[in-house]
């Protein structure tokens, strides 16, 4: 399939390859970087740890220096460090930043979205826009299309929340035949859907 040059899905970091892996064989793998900073990713409690909080440099292949596969204990890791974080936050972190307002593999735009899970942004990069996003796909099944003409956001704006919350495990799809949500038939109902929106996000 042809891939615009802007296209994520072109140039998707293998980091998400890794932890997948990871998860579905319950093991633990490290990942070290040029400069020796590292990632502790633990599959079987869903879990990591980072040097650093810069997390997005591990989307970057070309500055790995080595990747280890073994148990938390190999890498001389403490099982009750107090700085490990839920595995959702991380995969937040990397798709976020590999979405770049593109849609990540396994996103498209004319999918009918729900949030499950509301993101913790006291932790996570977000846009301007993420609460009152986060307000109406938690509130409504809704797809980026119709997300955009309700909030009034940039569509890349949105395609980045979804990515990252997708990825997170934040985020379901929902069956198109079983959604009621139809589209504001005016400008005024558009009007007042804004509105009430707005409110819900000042709410949240």
């Amino acid at each position: 399939m042809f891939q615009k040059k802007n296209d994520p899905s072109a140039k998707i970091s293998p980091v998400f390859s890794h932890i997948d892996r990871a998860r579905k064989d319950g093991s633990d793998i490290k990942i070290i970087l040029d400069d020796d900073t590292y990632l502790i990713v633990m599959g079987r409690s869903n879990q990591y740890l980072s040097s650093t909080d810069n997390l997005e440099r591990f989307i970057h292949q070309d500055i790995w220096k080595d990747i280890r596969v073994s148990s938390a204990e190999a890498f001389h890791f403490e099982q009750n460090h107090p700085e490990k974080r839920d595995l959702a936050e991380l995969l937040w972190h990397l798709a976020y930043h590999q979405s770049a307002g593109g849609l990540l593999p396994g996103c498209r735009r004319d999918d009918v979205i729900k949030l499950i899970q509301w993101p913790n942004f006291t932790r996570l990069p977000k846009s301007p826009e993420s609460h009152r996003i986060a307000a109406l796909f938690s509130r409504r099944a809704t797809s980026i299309v119709l997300a955009s003409r309700i909030l009034d956001v940039a569509e890349t704006e949105l395609h980045q929340f979804y990515s990252a919350s997708m990825y997170a495990g934040y985020m379901n799809k929902v069956n198109r035949a079983m959604t009621v949500q139809t589209e504001p038939r005016s400008s005024q109902e558009l009007s007042i859907v804004r509105k009430l929106m707005r409110r819900l996000a000042r709410a949240s």
